[in-house]
């Protein structure tokens, strides 16, 4: 069954169909203000069928672009003010324009945005490849290598991030497949390290993706007021971590594994030494996204009724599998649109967990 998904924030956009493997029946729609020429691209991105639809009085629409883009291409778009990203076996007809733009509605785009117009698709190109040789040399470093020396495994496990090291996988991948087309003159050293990350990196290539996306720091720009009493407070985690390797470890550093909680608050809570406490404030704090993760992390440690499905798409769901969680960010939606760490409000509670707080931190808790 075909759904219609609106791409209307700035981030959402930027992402568009990143790092997913298919599209299958999902259309995606990106809703802009105004009918202007558009620059897009298609780097990390699936084939697919890129249809450009102009609006016009008394819900008149004009199909401007129609075409199949292979990955790894930028496309110039004729001025629109929606842009439709689909299967590439998928046909754009009357039927389907008249149910996007029900969908879409009076759905607007406010955020204006733009970019000096004498910049050129070389320009860009070169930023892209500049930024991607820039991650490599970061390897080079930290592995100490000199003219064609070898990645050691061990170093890059160590020293960097599973998100830093889905980054640099990411470069490494538009290193090597946009390296002709761009005819831009990428080092030889650049081009073997980069053959050498993914040969290293084999094994954990959809988690460290997964991690690109959605476990990027998040501590230092969260709110430290403490749940209970508002005083500075620390973020802290309760599933443990210890057994994991760091390639899955990197969601129990999530903030939905985590309460802000200060020094006095933490001990008269019993917090450090009561497993239920922990496990209650966790999950009246964050509700249906707590209980998400925790059931990928039973399903990890093969405890339980939960089991990880074969056919989990860490594109499409980074964090979790679609079926441990909710449609949208309040009811727990693991997807890569719900996968930036956000602050635990607007969370969809139940009058049971919305008690726990009230019981554990008194009736009024200061929720971030």
């Amino acid at each position: 069954m075909r759904k219609i998904i609106l791409l209307r924030s700035a981030f959402s956009q930027a992402w568009g169909v990143m790092f997913r493997r298919r599209l299958g029946e999902k259309i995606f729609v990106f809703i802009y203000p105004t009918k202007t020429r558009r620059l897009f691209q298609t780097f990390f991105c699936p084939s697919l069928r890129i249809v450009a639809l102009a609006r016009g009085d008394e819900q008149d629409v004009e199909i401007v672009f129609k075409k199949v883009i292979s990955s790894w291409c930028f496309v110039s778009l004729p001025p629109a003010d929606l842009i439709v990203e689909m299967a590439p076996d998928m046909q754009m007809d009357e039927k389907l324009i008249a149910d996007i733009i029900s969908a879409v509605g009076e759905h607007k785009n406010s955020a204006v945005g733009g970019i000096d117009a004498n910049t050129g698709i070389k320009d860009l190109i070169f930023a892209l490849f500049a930024a991607s040789v820039a991650d490599l040399r970061r390897v080079r470093s930290v592995c100490g290598i000199s003219g064609y020396g070898r990645v050691d495994p061990e170093i890059i496990r160590n020293h960097f991030s599973p998100w830093e090291r889905g980054k640099i996988l990411a470069s490494a991948g538009f290193i090597l497949d946009c390296r002709i087309e761009a005819q831009i003159s990428i080092p030889d050293g650049a081009v073997s390290l980069s053959r050498q990350m993914f040969d290293v990196e084999n094994a954990f290539q959809d988690e460290l993706f997964a991690a690109a996306l959605a476990g990027v720091p998040w501590e230092k720009e969260f709110s430290k007021a403490c749940i209970r009493c508002g005083k500075n407070a620390s973020w802290r985690f309760v599933l443990p971590s210890e057994n994991l390797s760091p390639e899955l470890a990197w969601r129990l550093k999530r903030p939905e594994n985590a309460v802000p909680l200060c020094r006095d608050c933490t001990r008269k809570l019993h917090f450090a030494k009561n497993e239920q406490v922990r496990r209650q404030l966790l999950w009246g704090l964050w509700g249906p996204r707590f209980e998400a993760l925790e059931s990928w992390f039973l399903a990890v440690r093969g405890e339980g009724v939960y089991r990880l499905p074969h056919n989990w798409d860490k594109a499409e769901h980074p964090l979790w599998p679609e079926e441990f969680g909710g449609k949208n960010w309040a009811s727990g939606s693991g997807n890569v649109m719900n996968c930036v760490p956000r602050e635990p409000k607007e969370i969809r509670r139940t009058q049971a967990q919305k008690r726990v707080l009230a019981e554990l931190l008194g009736s009024t808790p200061r929720l971030p």
